[in-house]
């Protein structure tokens, strides 16, 4: 490989980790983060994502600071999660740049044009209890899409990158096992990048560190100016929850209010602030001593604060969970199917399933098949 393939390629691979520097402001590009909790469990995502009035341990915190309060006993669980999400593609490129296959040529420029690219981990850590709770946690989504025709005229790559982690720390009361309330506060440090980047420009550069030109000394420094296009930042996002429940031996139904980052969550350094949502679910669960079967319906963002399409808020879905140990989940996660299952052997727990993520505002504009696969441990 030649002194400039070589930087082509370092150029090609950083841009496809959310970074370089960019042509054009990308402003106008919605945000990653809009109605979503901080975390979510993949197995939740499965089930559709409606998870106000029922979600896995390590998610229920972040979906509705209250339900921890109708759970049984005092100590509920102990939970590790390590989960990682990717599309097809990003998944095949992965695959390249692992073998070495991936050469920065004219049919590799033309499939990051033509092909979106889908990635993320999260991770999660924390106990639960039926009054207190508190984790360890961390997101990042990377979203980068390619157009024929950019804001230059040229061939450009959309970039979306956005990573949050911090300590999530709650507390819920139950009363007649009738009415929960929850407050959860979360500290946590944000990174965020929406860019549009120009192929023409990426090029240039490579096509000036082989000349010799004077500009090409830019691109030594160029992790610096990378640096400089990402925004930091440290905030503290409070959430409450209000649970009803009314239950029978083998039948109980919940309907659940939540109220996230209350009074807009604000960041320092510039990051764009987390607006205040209010989300309604309504769910019914079928349960014997150690098996259930819950479905829900939630409606996120009700009063529309990020300007939403209802179909890119609504989520609905089933989990059916055997004798603690093993469970399958399906429904509808941004318009489109989700499914998935889990293998819980009680060390060791193993999620995997897929759904849609819809990247425009409405359902069917710019929609992304994600796949996840999960491992952790969750006691009892």
């Amino acid at each position: 490989m030649t002194s400039r393939t070589e930087k082509l390629f370092i150029g090609v691979a950083v841009l496809l980790l959310g970074c370089t520097q960019p042509t054009a402001n990308a402003d106008d590009l919605p945000p990653l983060h809009t109605n979503q909790p901080a975390y979510e469990n993949p197995f939740d995502l499965a089930a559709g994502g409606a998870s106000i009035t029922r979600a896995t341990q390590d998610g229920v915190v972040f979906a509705n600071p209250s339900l921890p309060a109708f759970g049984a006993g005092f100590l509920r669980s102990l939970y590790m999660r390590l989960g990682v999400h990717a599309n097809k593609d990003a998944y095949d490129l992965a695959k390249k740049i692992r073998s070495g296959g991936a050469k920065v040529d004219s049919a590799f420029l033309a499939q990051a044009v033509k092909a979106p690219y889908h990635g993320g981990v999260d991770l999660s850590l924390g106990f639960l209890t039926s009054k207190v709770a508190m984790g360890v946690f961390a997101t990042t989504r990377l979203d980068i899409q390619g157009r024929q025709f950019g804001s230059t005229g040229m061939p450009e790559l959309r970039s979306r990158s956005h990573a949050h982690g911090g300590i999530a720390l709650s507390g819920s009361h139950a009363w007649r096992d009738t009415v929960a309330f929850g407050l959860a506060v979360k500290p946590m440090q944000v990174a965020e990048a929406n860019e549009n980047i120009g192929l023409d420009t990426l090029l240039s550069q490579g096509t000036g560190a082989a000349s010799g030109d004077a500009e090409s000394s830019q691109e030594e420094d160029l992790p610096t100016r990378l640096q400089g296009a990402l925004k930091r930042g440290y905030g503290i996002s409070t959430d409450v929850g209000l649970t009803l429940q009314k239950r029978t031996k083998t039948f109980d139904v919940r309907l659940g209010l939540v109220g996230r980052d209350l009074g807009n969550t604000r960041f320092t350094g510039n990051v764009a602030a987390w607006k205040q949502t209010i989300g309604v679910g309504v769910g019914f669960t079928l349960h014997t001593a150690d098996s259930a079967l819950h479905c829900a319906v939630d409606l996120r963002d009700v009063l529309v604060a990020y300007g939403e399409h209802w179909t890119r808020r609504a989520f609905t879905g089933c989990r059916a969970l055997m004798a603690r140990w093993f469970g399958v989940a399906a429904g509808v996660h941004h318009g489109y199917p989700s499914f998935g299952g889990i293998l819980n052997l009680y060390i060791m727990r193993l999620e995997a399933g897929t759904y849609s993520r819809e990247m425009g505002t409405q359902v069917g504009s710019n929609p992304r098949r994600v796949y996840f696969l999960a491992l952790g441990s969750e006691i009892p």
